[in-house]
């Protein structure tokens, strides 16, 4: 199985946070889900087999949607339910 890993992108970064978002997020921290259009996080498929891969290559945390299942791969996971929430979760959103 190949795995694709990539970061959330926010096109409209004025609409959701005063500080720029050109800041590198923590080299342990991995972020994913689907960004749906009113902005909140969603789900994706399988979820648990990315963490595992995650957890493989040496992350300890994850931005994860929500309603994610647990990883069960010892990673902190830190859920939320809106873009502007994984913002403020990776420190690059407003305080």
């Amino acid at each position: 199985n190949h795995f694709v890993f990539t970061d959330l992108t926010v096109s409209h970064q004025s609409c959701l946070t005063d500080r720029p978002l050109d800041q590198p997020i923590a080299p342990d921290l991995v972020v994913f889900g689907e960004v749906g259009l009113a902005g909140e996080l969603r789900q994706v498929t399988h979820a648990k087999r990315r963490l595992a891969e995650a957890a493989r290559l040496g992350f300890r945390r994850a931005i994860v949607p929500a309603n994610s299942p647990d990883g069960g791969t010892g990673m902190s996971l830190l859920r939320v339910a809106t873009v502007a929430e994984a913002l403020a979760a990776a420190s690059l959103g407003s305080p």
